[in-house]
């Protein structure tokens, strides 16, 4: 990309990391909250019902 023919900036593909270091990665969720485990499955169950039923049940198949 040039203004009056004088280059501003190169125009090319971002080069992605496939990979991130450990300490890094750890370093991100270090100061992530505590997960309540016991709170997360008291959600699921209050949100999910489990309940297995014929899925061709009322249809005449």
């Amino acid at each position: 990309m040039t203004i009056n023919g004088e280059p501003l900036a190169e125009v090319k593909p971002i080069k992605r990391r496939r990979f991130v270091p450990t300490a890094e990665a750890q370093a991100v969720f270090a100061t992530a909250p505590a997960i309540d485990w016991d709170e997360v499955r008291v959600d699921l169950d209050t949100m999910i019902d489990d309940e297995l039923r014929d899925p061709f049940d009322g249809t005449g198949l």
